[in-house]
């Protein structure tokens, strides 16, 4: 299935999710695999440095496939917070855009500038985000044994945003689409849980 609206990729994504809620295990799950995803983006990129803005081999399939896998997790995380990704998405537009190709018309005419060193802070902004996230979580099952309130909701909402935002900047950077990134990491996904293999581990399973 191709999905053409962030609507669809969240409900689609999250026949997916085959994590464990009991007793704030899953938004754990989901805090620490939105972590790991983004580190694995670093990566990509401090390669992508120091190779000094050469792109390497399948440099932009690779960042297409990790970004998607960070997608997955922050759209786990807006469906248990009860936001939608869409708005989580257009945080950083005028009026909320579902509509994936719309999404990308919006933003393929700006034009990247940014020096290795405007990446670099794109990454640490990320960081900060993700870490932000990941302690506003951990204080909730802490404190809170996972219940969320209004507050918790607004605090992740608004990171969430900011990692969103830094997505964007690396999809104008290096011509990506998110319609791509989206659908390419749906299949995957979906084709791991058809063939049963969704739990194992490893990138070509």
């Amino acid at each position: 299935m191709m999905v053409t609206t962030f609507s669809e990729y969240q409900n689609e994504s999250k026949k997916t999710a085959m994590y464990s809620r009991e007793n704030g295990i899953g938004i754990m799950y989901i805090a620490l695999g939105l972590a790991g995803e983004h580190g694995e983006i670093i990566e990509k990129i401090k390669q992508f440095i120091e190779s000094k803005g050469e792109v390497f081999d399948n440099f932009k399939l690779e960042l297409t496939k990790e970004i998607g896998d960070l997608m997955w997790y922050i759209s786990q995380l807006c469906t248990e917070t009860r936001l939608e990704l869409s708005k989580v998405a257009s945080q950083i537009f005028k009026h909320e855009i579902d509509m994936l190709e719309e999404y990308d018309n919006q933003i393929k005419n700006i034009q990247p500038q940014y020096t290795n060193m405007k990446l670099e802070d794109i990454c640490i902004d990320t960081t900060i985000a993700v870490c932000k996230l990941v302690e506003k979580i951990k204080k909730i099952i802490r404190n809170k044994n996972g219940n969320l309130d209004v507050e918790d909701i607004d605090v992740i909402n608004k990171n969430l945003g900011t990692v969103f935002s830094n997505i964007r900047e690396l999809i104008v950077l290096f011509s990506l689409s998110i319609k791509d990134i989206l659908n390419l990491n749906i299949e995957k996904i979906t084709s791991r849980l058809n063939r049963g293999v969704i739990k194992s581990e490893g990138d070509n399973r």
